[in-house]
């Protein structure tokens, strides 16, 4: 964690330190939980994301696309960084282990959560593959310059796939 952290430039880990604190102040606390027991929070975060980018928000959809993740992969290979308050999950980055890489999904927050997006995507996911022994996280393709200014690097595709395997990963 701290060579990722020494990696970025000293704004950017003094933005973090601050978005930390800043957080702490409003009782919010920063870490790993488990998705088969915030399902509900982290649906509503995800919809409300969706109809803020004017996307199909379906409810039905959503809600059957979690359940797969909690039927097809194992508790281990789901990882859901959030930001918490009293009890509720306030912001949110939810990401699925495929071998050696994370690929981040989803991610959602409430206006009162601001900069979760930044400590739960690039911080505290971060963390969490390290402890997994995951060297590579997928960001995907959109936001490049805010990716970038957090440690990513670009990386040319030639193509992409995604498979469940028939034994759960």
């Amino acid at each position: 964690m701290d060579e990722y952290l020494n990696h970025l430039p000293r704004p950017r880990r003094k933005g973090i330190g601050r978005i930390l604190r800043r957080l702490a102040e409003k009782d919010m606390s920063v870490g790993e939980v488990d998705l088969a027991e915030v399902r509900d929070d982290v649906l509503e975060l995800r919809l409300a994301l969706l109809r803020k980018y004017n996307s199909p928000a379906d409810r039905e959809t959503q809600s059957a696309a979690l359940d797969r993740m909690l039927t097809h992969y194992r508790r281990e290979d789901i990882v859901v960084t959030a930001v918490q308050h009293e009890g509720r999950i306030v912001g949110f980055t939810h990401g699925l282990r495929n071998g050696n890489t994370l690929r981040q999904l989803w991610c959602g927050q409430l206006p009162e959560a601001d900069g979760a997006y930044f400590v739960t995507s690039f911080y505290a996911q971060v963390r969490a593959a390290l402890q997994r022994g995951i060297e590579r996280i997928d960001y995907g393709t959109l936001e490049w310059g805010l990716k970038t200014d957090h440690g990513a690097r670009l990386e040319s595709l030639v193509g992409y796939t995604w498979t469940v395997t028939g034994d759960g990963r």
